[in-house]
């Protein structure tokens, strides 16, 4: 997850980069509902996962980055033995 410096909707070539390489490594892409970039309505900060389905979030908090942080929930199953 983080900072990727790429908007999945207005950087064309740059973008199809990122996903043949996730592609190429069995990734699976989730994105926040609303944007992460401070000073306009574009999205940079995405995760990739694995063999697990995620949600993510956007931490809200004071940041002293030029994106909103992103977090986050995993679920999974595990059994103490």
């Amino acid at each position: 997850m983080g900072d990727f410096n790429v908007d999945l909707e207005k950087y064309g070539d740059r973008t199809d980069s990122v996903f043949i390489w996730a592609d190429g490594c069995g990734l699976a892409s989730f994105a926040p509902d609303r944007y992460t970039f401070l000073r306009s309505k574009r999205t940079f900060d995405y995760a990739f996962a694995f063999g697990i389905e995620i949600s993510v979030q956007i931490f809200e908090g004071p940041t002293t980055s030029g994106h909103k942080p992103i977090l986050s929930v995993l679920t999974c199953e595990h059994r103490e033995t």
